[in-house]
């Protein structure tokens, strides 16, 4: 049984094949959570496949393989597995293997290889294994396209591909937007940076009080009860005591991490999706890999500086399903203030420089009623009182205990242009150059006039003189020359002659 692919999946296949036909081997695609990568990559796979080429798909985690794996099946392609107390099939053209275990094993031949969860591909294990396959051509899938300090992936991938916008997908109906609900941010004052996060121990002892967790159990008890939803714990005593108070107040609560017997972890969440459960809590364990489309609510109990992470913990309550129309996204971090809304359009590039993701409105707090809306709202759409400029200070855990409010009147952004209207601005002020006479500098500062950033490789290797002398026609750009030379005949008297 195989899969109907939307338009926009559709497209996506056919601008990976163009970016491929253009010589690029290192390719990144760009898919929101929720977008069907997986559905994506595993018909590139079978069509590989059937024309007798081989493939490998690399996953970091055994819920990534079980998941690639599975629509492999449904494609109908046939393909080995490789993973820890597995023996190795050799026979099928494709196999789907844990980073950890080919580590130690044989190489299997390759002329395609996928790597699920892309933005992980920096790491020393993947780039050991890429190193083994110098020949093959290396598509790499990711909704997070940067790594948590913000960099782009330039290091690994020449070109990147963006399947689908949020915004699309929103439309669409295939995924569904956050409510979301936010308290006081905690006091994080002197938490230590380490390895572009915050430092766990220094982060445990702000968010791990009586205080902070009972107003998640508070909360959840307002709030969700009544959805089904996960919560995002700083570390596993903090995720333990986030159970204990849940409990307390009537919930029907369990925790899980990375050392949780794969058994239990697969069995506790089986009992969620079937209402047994009605909340897990959890640690860095389904930020990835995990699909539960009628989850009801995210539960964010963990202040984070990686976008990348924020966007994978809120997505796990995007997906669509039948009555669902939105998912409750409750921070108690500040992380929406921090990184934006979860669902946002974000600008992608695989620029390598340290850089803003892109700039997050600031908000303000209406003093009278405490709705939390954009900065640039005057007035508060609740109690139509006057909103002061916030002043900027950093309040505490102890005074987060209050109620939640539901962010609301987002700012309507325009959602950021894609790759494909950024190549095309690129071509044209190339051509505006080109036809003057002028350094092709020109369109790279015209780009980072209007982008923000410099356009990178992908961009620029758009440009060829035969699409130029199109665009010429296209957007009339009349050389610079010829324009003055118009203007002074039409400022001379007639017969005159020009100067």
């Amino acid at each position: 049984m195989s899969f109907t692919l939307h338009p926009y999946q559709h497209a996506g296949i056919d601008a990976i094949r163009q970016a491929m036909r253009a010589g690029h081997r290192r390719i990144l695609a760009v898919c929101p959570v929720g977008g069907g990568k997986t559905v994506v990559f595993s018909s590139i796979l079978a069509a590989t496949a059937a024309k007798g080429g081989t493939g490998l798909v690399l996953v970091h985690r055994e819920e990534l393989l079980d998941q690639a794996s599975d629509k492999l099946t449904r494609w109908g392609v046939p393909h080995g597995v490789i993973k820890a107390g597995r023996k190795a099939d050799s026979r099928w053209p494709v196999q789907v293997a844990s980073v950890q275990s080919l580590l130690r094993r044989t190489m299997p031949p390759a002329q395609l290889v996928v790597i699920d969860e892309a933005h992980r591909t920096m790491a020393t294990s993947y780039r050991v294994l890429l190193d083994r396959l110098p020949h093959a051509r290396i598509l790499g899938f990711t909704a997070t396209p940067y790594r948590t300090d913000g960099r782009g992936l330039g290091d690994v991938f020449t070109e990147l591909v963006e399947i689908a916008t949020p915004s699309q997908l929103l439309e669409l109906g295939i995924l569904v937007p956050p409510r979301v609900f936010a308290p006081s941010a905690p006091d994080l004052a002197g938490v230590r940076t380490t390895a572009g996060d915050y430092n766990q121990k220094d982060l445990v002892l702000r968010v791990d009080t009586p205080r902070l967790i009972g107003s998640v159990a508070e909360h959840w008890g307002r709030l969700v009860r009544g959805r089904l939803a996960v919560a995002f714990a700083a570390s596993i005593e903090h995720s333990r005591h986030l159970v204990s108070a849940l409990q307390g107040v009537g919930a029907r609560a369990a925790h899980l991490d990375a050392q949780t017997d794969p058994d239990v972890r697969r069995a506790t969440l089986e009992q969620l999706a079937r209402g047994e459960i009605e909340v897990i809590s959890n640690v860095g364990l389904i930020t990835e890999g995990w699909d539960l489309p009628q989850l009801g609510a995210v539960i964010v109990a963990r202040p984070t500086q990686s976008a990348s992470l924020w966007i994978q913990m809120c997505g796990r309550g995007a997906r669509a399903h039948e009555g669902k129309t939105d998912y409750l996204l409750v921070d108690h971090a500040g992380n929406v203030q921090r990184h934006g809304f979860p669902d946002d359009d974000r600008l992608h590039s695989l620029e390598t420089a340290t850089r803003r993701l892109r700039p997050v409105p600031s908000l303000r707090t209406c003093s009278l009623c405490f709705m939390v809306v954009p900065a640039s709202v005057a007035t508060c759409p609740d109690c139509q009182q006057p909103l002061a400029v916030p002043q900027e200070r950093e309040r505490t855990p102890e005074s987060v205990s209050g109620e939640l409010v539901e962010l609301q009147d987002r700012p309507q952004r325009p959602p950021s242009p894609s790759v494909q209207q950024r190549q095309l601005d690129y071509l044209r002020w190339r051509a505006e150059a080109w036809i003057n006479g002028w350094k092709p500098g020109y369109a790279s500062h015209r780009y980072h006039e209007k982008y923000g950033i410099w356009p990178v490789k992908m961009i620029t290797g758009a440009w060829d003189e035969a699409r130029a002398l199109e665009l010429v026609a296209e957007f009339d750009l009349i050389p610079r020359r010829v324009q003055l030379g118009r203007l002074r005949e039409a400022r001379m008297p007639s017969g005159e002659a020009l100067p």
